[in-house]
């Protein structure tokens, strides 16, 4: 009886076992094919930043803004009025 019983404990262990590989084995493959698209999305991104950046620095350097990118002059500020 002692040994059926073994035998029935070891068994469902047995499959625990194989079906938590299962979904080891399911997470790597998953975990790799996001790991893979989170990379092309990430060199596209990149690739749309610098041509935000390039479109940015031609237009703040172009004839609209007198050619140069210089910084925007600030007032000065003023004393009170004498008088």
């Amino acid at each position: 009886m002692e040994a059926v019983i073994v035998a029935v404990i070891a068994g469902v262990f047995g499959i625990l076992v194989a079906l938590i590989e299962k979904g080891r084995k399911e997470n790597k493959r998953d975990h790799g094919n996001v790991m893979d698209r989170l990379d092309l999305i990430s060199s596209e991104i990149r690739s749309d930043i610098r041509q935000v950046r390039t479109e940015i620095s031609d237009h703040a350097n172009g004839p609209a803004h007198g050619g140069t990118a210089k910084p925007a002059k600030m007032p000065r500020k003023r004393g009170p009025k004498a008088g």
